[in-house]
């Protein structure tokens, strides 16, 4: 703003194909599914040391670092190592936040036009492959 005059105005990348032959693909699941993996992912974190961890980066300056102490989970272990919420609240903090990472991916992947959708709510893993596989297929014959 100091240097221009005018307002800060954010630009967000273009959703532009660089590579022709490239293909995405986005896996689509019911939103509970994915809620309660989450939940599960979150529950495994912390049981296979999660806290430990936060500990140890604090010692070696995690606390110094404006980014990473926000992080999705270290930021929720931190407030579990100060006292600040119990240990069941800082599991719920951050399967809470992690939800909220998934809804803004799936915001900007889903308007995404480069990105082929597999529903993983519909169809098993033969019939998924079978897609796939035939999408490209038709990559290599176009």
């Amino acid at each position: 703003v100091r240097l221009t005059g005018k307002s800060y105005t954010p630009v967000f990348p273009r959703h532009t194909l660089h590579y022709p032959n490239v293909v995405q693909f986005g896996l689509r699941i019911e939103r509970e599914v994915l809620n309660a993996r989450i939940m599960e992912r979150t529950k495994q974190m912390f049981a296979n040391g999660l806290i430990e961890e936060t500990e140890n980066l604090i010692q070696q300056g995690l606390r110094n670092s404006p980014t990473a102490q926000k992080a999705t989970g270290y930021a929720q272990s931190i407030a579990f190592i100060d006292g600040e919420v119990s240990l069941d609240e800082a599991i719920e903090n951050t399967a809470f936040a992690t939800r909220r990472l998934a809804k803004k991916q799936r915001t900007w992947f889903g308007a995404d036009p480069r990105i082929t959708w597999c529903d993983l709510s519909t169809a098993d893993a033969q019939e998924r492959e079978a897609q796939i596989s035939q999408i490209i297929a038709q990559m290599r014959t176009a």
